[in-house]
């Protein structure tokens, strides 16, 4: 028998994810949170378009998941949640995903 994600974190996907790939980003980010990333490093990274991992950082950020620093005219995300709930809610993600990623 499979277990099931969690009420509450199936609650924040709905809410804030978008598919597999938006869920990898903020993984990826969450797991280097003092780090700045741009777009095109997301992309490299993760192995999609730089559009697409912009796109999918652009919603992140609107989403309050992750900031955005713009600097002499280029735009990084960093991982950094609006509020402690959420952050509570992605550490606990982070520590499920890998459980039933395969499921």
């Amino acid at each position: 028998m499979v277990d099931r994600l969690p009420h509450e974190l199936t609650r924040l996907i709905r809410k804030h994810i978008h598919g597999v790939s938006q869920l990898e980003v903020l993984l990826y980010l969450h797991d280097q949170p003092t780090s700045q990333v741009t777009a095109e490093v997301v992309g490299r990274d993760q192995r999609m378009a730089e559009d697409q991992a912009a796109a999918l950082l652009h919603d992140l950020h609107s989403r309050g998941l992750v900031a955005a620093i713009d600097h002499e005219g280029q735009r990084s995300y960093r991982y950094e949640p609006k509020t402690r709930e959420l952050a509570r809610q992605v550490d606990a993600l982070a520590q499920s995903y890998p459980k039933y990623r395969h499921s």
